[in-house]
């Protein structure tokens, strides 16, 4: 693959999956809305989506949308970034796992 013309794509895809306790989701989802919404608001942001993964009520996949590779740093440094996430880390289950893809020019 060509890793230049990867680097230029101009947007990319984050697939994060979080795993909390199915007890918890109820107790966490503040947390995620607030973090969604503030999120969305984020210079660059196409979009911002949470899905659930129907086996794992636990599994928590947020899927987001960037103009650019640029706009991630910014984002997490954000307060509602690093508020919301300090707050989910303590119901985590166990670590989590973030993909940043960028499309294959096909």
């Amino acid at each position: 693959l060509n890793h230049q013309k990867m680097e230029a794509a101009v947007m990319i895809r984050v697939v994060a999956n979080n795993y909390f306790k199915e007890e918890d989701v109820e107790k966490i989802m503040p947390y995620l809305k607030a973090l969604a919404d503030g999120s969305r608001t984020d210079e660059g942001n196409i979009s911002y989506n949470l899905y659930v993964n129907p086996k794992d009520k636990g599994n928590i996949v947020m899927i987001e949308e960037w103009e650019s590779p640029d706009n991630l740093k910014p984002h997490g440094a954000k307060e509602h970034f690093t508020k919301n996430v300090a707050a989910l880390n303590e119901y985590k289950q166990k670590d989590g796992t973030i993909q940043v893809l960028i499309p294959l020019d096909i």
